[in-house]
């Protein structure tokens, strides 16, 4: 499903703003991004929970691991999610306009949500503000409104969309 917005908000994005900046340490910055989203944030915090709270008790039949989960809201999550706290210094992970980085942490988190687990806005406000104003942005709300019939189908959370 992450895969799925973040292909359709690229798709959105592109006729309205390059995803990739053209500034050489925005870009590598961009590319950083994408990479931690997808290497740390999708592997070790997303596809567990995922795996758990959704494949598991509805695909499997079988109950959810709270171990697993537990281990990884308050073990591996922190980490994380501070870090990303710590990088967020405006609206936009890189320069002054959605970009790759955007697209691929937000899909994430987005996924974490449809799951049922909340960003604590008390710990990380910085991280759960950036992601309220990203899933705002127009091509997030275009891309969001095109997978909501999948994610209700699927029996997912979408409350933190109103």
């Amino acid at each position: 499903m992450a895969m799925a917005t973040a292909q359709g908000v690229a798709i959105l994005a592109a006729g309205q703003v390059s995803i990739l900046p053209a500034d050489v340490g925005q870009y590598g910055r961009a590319l950083w991004f994408d990479a931690y989203a997808g290497g740390t944030l999708f592997r070790h915090v997303v596809h567990p929970l995922f795996r758990q709270s959704v494949v598991a008790p509805n695909i499997n039949k079988v109950p959810p691991d709270k171990s697993v989960i537990d281990k990884v809201l308050t073990e591996v999550a922190p980490k994380i999610f501070g870090y990303l706290e710590s990088q967020i210094d405006g609206k936009f992970l890189v320069g002054r306009s959605l970009t790759l980085a955007d697209v691929a942490i937000a899909s994430n988190f987005l996924v974490y949500q449809y799951c049922s687990f909340t960003i604590d806005a008390d710990r990380y406000p910085k991280l759960a503000r950036y992601l309220r104003e990203i899933i705002g942005v127009e091509a997030f709300q275009k891309a969001l409104a095109q997978e909501r019939p999948f994610a209700e189908q699927m029996g997912l959370n979408s409350s933190f969309l109103n």
